[in-house]
């Protein structure tokens, strides 16, 4: 399985591969991330260290909120990104946090599955200049 680097240009990598598959294979793979988020992430991203530690160190009701929130996006195809988010660390501080807000409308009718919104993950690890989030919009 090919592994994509955590960037910007890494995740839009894997969001181009993955919403090209057929909806049985998207279908398995949103159920692979609602299953074990955690896994998901570290056999489709290349994590560093430090990136691993903390989102093994995450709350477990979280990761599943987390989990179900990629497979929905995944499910609707909608977009992905990902981008550091040093403006809210001071310079110099390590912290490290995990918040999510969202605001979705799903919709299914036979086949069909429409998924509209916005579903922000914002994990910060690390210092003020390596600080990442996860967005799903």
């Amino acid at each position: 399985m090919t592994r994509f680097p955590l960037t910007t240009e890494g995740v839009a990598a894997f969001c181009a591969k993955v919403y090209k598959y057929d909806d049985s294979r998207l279908q398995s793979t949103a159920g692979e991330a609602a299953a074990d988020p955690r896994a998901f992430l570290a056999s489709r991203f290349e994590l560093l260290v430090e990136q691993l530690e903390f989102i093994r160190g995450l709350d477990a009701a979280f990761m599943q909120i987390f989990g179900w929130g990629l497979a929905t996006a995944l499910l609707g195809r909608m977009p992905i990104s990902y981008r550091p988010v040093v403006d809210i660390l001071k310079e110099g501080q390590k912290n490290a946090y995990a918040m999510i807000t969202s605001q979705l409308r799903g919709h299914c009718s036979g086949t069909s599955i429409t998924v509209e919104g916005r579903l922000a993950f914002l994990f910060g690890f690390g210092t003020r200049s390596s600080a990442q989030s996860l967005s799903l919009t």
